[in-house]
This record gives C-alpha cells, sequence and structure tokens, in this order.
C-alpha cells in the first residue's frame, strides 16, 4: 500500500480523498447526454467518502467520458478537472497520448449507432426489465478495429444497426405502444422500403423499379413491376380482395404475402399498414425471399 493511500485511508477502511477533490467541480451521470456535457447539472463535490483512492489524474484531461446507458453517451474535455460518480466510465491518457485518445473519441462518436446495436444485442443488462443501463463489462468487450479506422460494414449491416437502435430497443420494450405499432407507414416510407427492395433485387434483376403504392382499410401495398410499365388491373376494393385471400381465422387485417404476376411483370407486396412491417429491416428481409421464391419458379 503507497504512502498517498495509507494518509488518506480512514480507521473505518473506507477511502478518503476529500482533501483533493472537496468543492471541485462533479459531473452527475444524469448530466453527460447524448450531445455531451450540460454544464448547467454541474455540481460540486460534497461526499465525504470514497470506494477506492483516486488519484486527481483520473478526472483530468484529456479525458473521454462514457456514460454506461444504451444511448452511449459520451465527451471529450482537453484539459481541467472535473470528477464524476458511478455510471460513467472514464479514459484518461498523459498528454502526450492525447492525440490518440481524441481520435479514439472521434470514432467512438462516428460509429456510435454500430456499438450501440452491439451493446442491445450482447449486453448484459441492456433490454433486461426494460432498462437502458449497461454496464461497464459491456463497454470493455465492444468491438474496435485494429486500426481505429476500418469500419468495413456492408450497407445492409449499417441498416440493420440503424434500425435496432432507432426502433427496436423501444419495440422490445413498449411492445404495443411503441412507435412501430402506433404509427402508420406512409409515402417516405414506402419510398425508403423500395429503394432497398430494389437495391438488392437490381442486382439479379437489373430493371425492376417501383410503380405505385396505397393505404385503405388497415392495408398498405407497394408495387413493383419489371420494365417500364405493368399491364396488371389492380382493383379498386384491393383490401377486401386482400382479405378474401387469407383466412377468416388471422388475427391481423391480412398476413404479410407477395403477389407475383409473371402476365404483367408485376409484384405487389402487401400488409399491414403499420410501420413495422415497412421498415428498412424488411425491405431486407422481403427481397431476399422474394428472390427465393422467382428463382423456384424459373424466373
Amino acid at each position: 500500500m503507497g504512502l498517498w493511500r495509507r494518509l488518506h485511508r480512514g480507521v473505518d477502511g473506507q477511502a478518503r480523498t476529500r482533501p483533493l477533490v472537496d468543492s471541485q467541480p462533479l459531473l452527475p451521470a444524469e448530466a453527460l447526454t447524448e450531445t455531451g456535457i450540460d454544464d448547467t447539472r454541474i455540481e460540486a463535490v460534497k461526499a465525504e467518502r470514497f470506494r477506492s483512492c483516486y488519484t486527481p489524474a483520473r478526472y483530468t484531461g484529456p479525458i473521454v467520458m462514457i456514460r454506461e446507458n444504451e444511448s452511449l453517451p459520451c465527451a471529450y474535455r482537453r484539459r481541467g478537472f472535473l470528477a464524476y460518480k458511478a455510471k460513467i466510465v472514464g479514459i484518461h491518457a498523459d498528454e502526450s497520448d492525447e492525440e490518440e485518445l481524441e481520435h479514439f473519441y472521434r470514432m467512438f462518436v462516428a460509429n456510435r449507432n454500430v456499438l450501440r446495436a452491439f451493446c442491445l444485442l450482447f449486453g448484459t443488462q441492456a433490454l433486461l426489465g426494460k432498462s437502458t443501463a449497461i454496464l461497464k463489462r459491456d463497454l470493455d468487450v465492444l468491438p474496435w478495429p485494429h486500426d481505429g479506422v476500418s469500419w468495413d460494414l456492408s450497407s445492409w449491416e449499417k441498416i440493420l444497426c440503424a434500425e435496432l437502435v432507432d426502433h427496436m430497443a423501444d419495440f422490445v420494450r413498449l411492445g404495443q405502444n411503441s412507435e412501430l405499432l402506433k404509427t402508420q407507414a406512409g409515402p417516405s416510407e414506402f419510398r425508403r422500403y423500395s429503394e432497398i427492395f430494389c437495391s438488392l433485387l437490381g442486382s439479379v434483376y437489373g430493371n425492376i423499379r417501383p410503380i405505385r403504392s396505397g393505404i385503405f382499410g388497415g392495408l398498405a401495398y407497394q408495387a413493383f413491376c419489371f420494365g417500364d410499365s405493368a399491364t396488371l388491373d389492380w382493383p379498386e376494393d384491393w383490401p377486401r380482395h386482400c382479405r378474401s385471400s387469407s383466412s377468416p381465422s388471422m388475427a391481423m387485417p391480412c398476413e404479410p404475402f407477395a403477389f407475383f404476376d409473371s402476365m404483367s411483370n408485376t409484384i405487389i407486396m402487401v400488409k399491414p399498414d403499420r410501420l413495422r412491417y415497412w421498415i428498412p429491416s424488411t425491405a431486407i428481409r422481403d427481397a431476399d425471399e422474394t428472390l427465393v421464391d422467382l428463382q423456384r419458379q424459373g424466373y
């Protein structure tokens, strides 16, 4: 046990560091947000007993601070002292390593969605009990490229990471009250869905393109054709037509299904109108299943 530790340990065995940090600025966990440090919420250190005897360097810049929350709030301080409590992880470096630490911070922020997705998928606490908290051990095992730069993700991997962060966490926690089930899909969702669907199928069928979409009576559809135009006569009462082709015992207005008409070179995706069925990940899944079905039919 070093001299500093011996001098600052109380008779009850708990560490005393108040002489070093008394009245110094303190960052509460809630003050570290996704946009950085909320300076208006910084407090002064008032505690007298601490878990361990930490040196002032632990709280002095250059330092990166990451909050133990699934949104991974993060901040970088070049200089100055700022104490922090539990639920914040600090990564301190000597001034000689400041450039490397700042690069780490920039890469962390730039790839935060990927890191958040990893925490949600493999974290020990995220999504359990509808919690948004994570543990330090979840941060310790986050993936990181050897050169700190090469985040070689495919387009569909980036889509899945973004969607997991933007939608799936709330869907798991909130269920029927999540935006995925409360919100009706709209033109922007159909447009994004179509872009991804055509991009993936276009590697095999280069002339596929979206032609029309619609919503009525709890159902929605997006149609695609091969070539310049489609000759399919789509009935005005298409929701009734779709329901008549599905089982009466189905709880949803219509089970999601794809209709392919070879005479008119048309594919029509029909699903409930909730956002859940028209997000990018469903476009990836639908494109994969459609490709298998078309090739099975000899196209």
